[in-house]
This record gives C-alpha cells, structure tokens and sequence, in this order.
C-alpha cells in the first residue's frame, strides 16, 4: 500500500472518529438549549392542551423550555412540512394527530410528506370517537340505527369532510350496507345543537361533552385500545359490533427523521417519568380536556398511527378521496 493510501485512509479515519465523539458529546449533553415544539395547528386547540399537559415536569426533568411555534393551515399540513425540514438534532419536535401525519398526506395535495419523514418519540394522549343521537330518540342501539339507515335517508355530522369522522362513518356504512348524508358542522357543539333540533339523526365527533340529560346519548364508541369507557360502561365499542375498527385520535411527539436514539429515549422517558410521579393529577386534568393520558415508546407510537394509516389508505382508496 503507498504512502499516500494510508494517510489518506488514516486521514479519513480520524474524520470518522471525530464526527462519532462530536455526536456522543451532542447527545450525552442534550438538552443544552431551548426545545421548540412546532403545532401545526391553531393556539387553545385540543393538541395545545395536549401538549400542556405534562410541559412543566418534563422541562424540569430535561432542564430546559420547550417553546411552541405556532404554524396552522391546511388542516396541519403547513406546520408538518415546515418540521420535515428542520435540523435533526432534536432541538426540532413537532406536535401530531391521526388528522395532521395520516389523513392529509393521504387526502390533501400540497402535503409533501409521510411518517417515513419523521421519527417518533412518544404519545401522550387519546380520547374515543362517539356515535351520538338525540337524548329521546328512537335509535336505542347502534343496532337499530344501522337497521333504519337501511330504509330512511339519515343525515350525520361531523366536525368536518375527511375528518376520521366522517371516514370511519362511510366506512362503516360500507361494511353494514347502508348510506347515511354527511352534513360538515364547525365544530361538535354546532352538530350536537343540529340533532338536538331534529335536523340530524347523529353526531360522531371526538367530544363526548355533548353527552348528558338534555344533550345527547352514545350509542357506540371506537378508540384506540378497544375498551368501553369508564363513564358509559354499557356502551359498546364499534368492535365489539362487529367492525373491526380500533381507531382514535393520538395526539403524539415526532421530530424529522435521523434524530439521534438517545434523544429519542431522553424525551421520552421524561414524558414517561413526569406521567408516573403524578399520575391521578394528570389523568383528573386530562379528563376535563376529554383526553385520556397515553405514554408509548416511539416504537409503539409508530405501530399505532402505521395501523391507522393501512385502515385509512384502504378506505379513502375506496371512496376515491385519495391525492392524486
């Protein structure tokens, strides 16, 4: 071998080791700086909520702030694309929905990325989508509103077109053999005060708040670990009739893709730690969020929303509402 090889081969060598060591130092000392938690989504929002819920402990345990830069539109999709592209030293994360890294890659042009994009680094909650009618309606049971949609031309709401929502309702109409009318609402109290008043036959909505004597009564939930809810023990999920839904919003941390494992794991045994040492608290503030508390690895994370992603791939494939 020359001369020239091995000093170049040593030259390239010492390159190697010194982006190794400069890597160890950047993890074994992160954070040593503010963390900024991009939302796509608009401030006092459910994924702002979310995101508060455990901030102050986890800052204590990193010791260093995480500040939110708010970056709304297209329904996510602004604020996502904007965190692909960011430096994946973890000083970038980027708060997500189902909604925000599932459905708008799916459905909306102009959103220019997939979970391919990023790396997850935990969940922090979920809440259940309810099928809802008016509190004295002759629908007793999901079961007999399936049966009546057969015949009657029903009308639902939801919070708004190609929300999970509105998908999993035409899927499920799909798979039982009847065709209900999509009404968009803004929002679950404007579809709650539409049934209420006879203009609609049923809400679906991820608010369970519009429950209650003078409001509306479940008839069916889904969620993400196909449990019946602890506040309405007689309701059954969608599963549990038969669909073979578990779907549910997941409102979760992500950061760009090549983020480093020992960040990773750093943030989110934080999230782990700050759940675990005050567990009633956060589960009795979330819960007047209408969210439930739900810490997962990022591996975990990952095999949630890929579950989700094959169930909405094939269904809005179906309904052709998928981007060309």
């Amino acid at each position: 071998m020359s001369g020239k090889r091995v000093i170049f081969l040593l030259v390239g060598f010492a390159a190697l080791f010194l982006v190794r060591a400069s890597l160890a130092q950047t993890t074994s000392n992160y954070p040593n700086r503010p963390i900024e938690i991009i939302l796509p989504t608009s401030p006092g929002g459910g994924l702002d909520f979310t995101l508060n819920l455990l901030k102050n402990r986890v800052e204590k345990l990193l010791g260093q702030p995480m500040v939110y830069i708010y970056k709304p539109g297209a329904g996510g999709a602004t604020g996502t694309v904007y965190a692909k592209g960011c430096k994946t030293d973890g000083y970038t994360l980027v708060g997500s929905t189902i909604s925000t890294l599932v459905i708008c890659p799916l459905t909306m042009k102009g959103a220019d990325y997939s979970m391919a994009d990023f790396t997850p680094i935990c969940s922090i909650t979920t809440n259940p989508i309810v099928i809802c009618v008016k509190e004295d309606s002759p629908y007793k049971t999901m079961q007999d509103f399936i049966q009546i949609a057969k015949t009657k031309g029903m009308k639902y709401a939801t919070p708004g077109a190609l929300t999970s929502p509105h998908i999993l309702m035409e899927a499920m109409g799909r798979m039982a053999g009847f065709k209900a009318t999509h009404i968009p609402h803004s929002g679950a109290l404007a579809g709650m005060a539409a049934v209420l008043g006879g203009h609609i036959d049923a809400l679906v909505s991820s608010s369970p708040g519009v429950v209650g004597p003078g409001k509306l009564r479940i008839i069916a939930i889904v969620n993400i670990e196909d449990k019946r809810m602890e506040d309405y023990p007689n309701i059954p999920t969608l599963k549990e009739l038969g669909f073979p839904f578990t779907y549910a919003p997941v409102n979760a941390l992500w950061a760009p893709k090549g983020v480093p494992k020992e960040i990773v794991d750093k943030i989110y045994k934080s999230y782990e730690k700050a759940y675990d040492e005050n567990k009633e608290e956060t589960d009795r503030i979330a819960k007047t969020g209408e969210q439930t508390v739900l810490i997962l690895s990022g591996a975990e994370l990952r095999k949630k929303y890929q579950e989700q992603y094959d169930f909405f791939e094939k269904t809005v494939g179906e309904m052709g509402w998928k981007k060309k």
